[in-house]
């Protein structure tokens, strides 16, 4: 739709909305805004998810109106936002993005093995011995770095880590939302992407993802 149809949808459709529907409809608007996906396989998600569907159509036409499409993938009850004029990406850092496609990477190997795109848990130490191939701590990152790296990427609902209990022994939730951020799925791909990050003079490089 274009702007112009949008906005008149948007007046239209908010007109109708009671108080407490406007409240609800600001919230889930920030929401995306700050975190750019909805999921609703999470608790502090599902609420909000039924909520976003209800209010789908005004959603849209108001992210229409400031540059972004909102889609709903029903079959992971997911809702993100995506940037139609390439703007308000977010930069990830060096790590944080070798990090990610290292995450992508072993999303991709166990969904082979199970054969179900869903929620993939992976244990700290097959991580940190991906990690160690890469041969990354040639440039001296620390656990701390990459704890920091792994809370951003949780920040964002990629993954899921508790880190009261940070060991080996613990695991990594990473949730299908990853699917979205980092699209590629060839596996040689992957490492050739993983690698020619690695390569890089810098800490400040970024995945240029959608």
């Amino acid at each position: 739709m274009t702007k112009e149809i949008a906005l008149e949808t948007f007046y239209e459709k908010y007109k109708e909305l009671g108080e407490s529907k406007r409240n609800i409809f600001s919230r889930i608007s920030n929401k995306l805004l700050s975190d750019n996906f909805i999921y609703g396989q999470i608790l502090n998600d599902k609420d909000d998810y039924y909520k976003a569907l209800e209010l789908y159509d005004i959603l849209s036409a108001y992210f229409n109106i400031i540059g972004f499409d909102i889609i709903n993938d029903d079959n992971y009850k997911i809702i993100y936002l995506y940037t139609t004029e390439d703007k308000n990406r977010v930069h990830f850092k060096k790590l944080e993005t070798i990090i990610l496609l290292i995450l992508r990477l072993m999303y991709k190997r166990a969904n082979l093995e199970i054969s179900s795109e869903t929620n993939i848990n992976i244990s700290i130490s097959s991580f940190i011995e991906e990690i160690n191939k890469t041969g990354i701590y040639r440039t001296d990152y620390s656990n701390t770095n990459l704890q920091n790296a792994l809370k951003t990427l949780k920040r964002y609902k990629l993954i899921d880590v508790n880190f009261a209990d940070f060991n080996e022994n613990s695991a990594i939730k990473i949730y299908p939302t990853i699917l979205y951020v980092v699209k590629t799925d060839d596996i040689n791909m992957l490492l050739d992407r993983i690698n020619s990050y690695i390569d890089l003079v810098g800490d400040e490089d970024e995945v240029s993802e959608d």
